[in-house]
């Protein structure tokens, strides 16, 4: 079941809005929960309580504003995918800096909502590709693309970090980051240094030196290779978009 907040101070919007989405999930066979809210406040305090696998945020609410919630998210780096919906698309080029997974204009509501939800279940589905994984004991550990980080060598071993911090040591000789980047290049991994390959899903930003991961991690990147780090990340980028 996918949960989902709509965060939005026009009730009649809200009715609307939550009979569009229970109308396009089923088309895609997902079954949803949905939660409204009409206070930005309120649905802050629930969202640090229990998660939501989608929000549907109102850039204009009367007391904390989409941007500012949306601020406060990444911040705190809520796993969560966010949707602003707007009936001021000049708000979309702001929105931007929030790493929003669509733009809804409220002009554009059926249509809008039925693109966003194809590609949120396209996604979903793509997310659960899973990569098995031979640990230094030997054991074979099924591990979703989504949750790696990166990996990185040190010395002659080879390492896994996930997004929930654990980090595992990859079995002896089973491994090289060149045989694990000919493995995932085509699932979003690039390779920024030597000793690193990253998972472009958790990339926050890209400096001259290094890339700034979601959990704040600074990976280096080799010295002349930036430019082909940013080229690779826009690829992948774009072939999210297109999802």
């Amino acid at each position: 079941m996918i949960r989902i907040a709509v965060v939005d101070d026009d009730l009649m919007f809200l009715d609307r809005f939550e009979k569009l989405l229970l109308e396009t999930f089923s088309k895609f066979d997902e079954t949803i929960k949905v939660s409204m809210f009409t206070c930005g406040t309120d649905f802050q305090k629930a969202i640090l309580r229990s998660p939501y696998n989608l929000v549907f945020l109102d850039i204009d609410l009367p007391d904390l504003s989409g941007m500012k919630i949306a601020s406060l998210l990444r911040k705190q780096n809520i796993d969560t995918t966010l949707v602003f919906v707007s009936a001021h698309n000049q708000f979309v080029f702001e929105s931007i800096q929030y790493k929003p997974f669509r733009f809804i204009r409220k002009s554009e509501l059926a249509h809008d909502v039925d693109d966003t939800i194809q590609g949120y279940c396209d996604q979903q589905r793509k997310s659960l590709d899973v990569v098995t994984l031979l640990t230094e004991s030997k054991r074979e550990q099924p591990v979703q693309l989504k949750c790696i980080m990166y990996f990185y060598s040190l010395r002659h071993d080879i390492y896994v970090v996930l997004h929930s911090g654990k980090s595992m040591r990859l079995a002896p000789r089973q491994y090289t980051l060149e045989s694990l980047e000919n493995e995932l290049n085509t699932h979003g991994f690039i390779r920024s240094h030597k000793t690193f390959l990253v998972n472009c899903k958790h990339i926050y930003k890209i400096l001259s030196t290094k890339i700034i991961l979601t959990d704040q991690t600074e990976i280096s990147i080799s010295r002349g290779h930036t430019d082909e780090v940013k080229q690779k990340y826009q690829l992948f980028l774009r072939e999210e978009e297109k999802l």
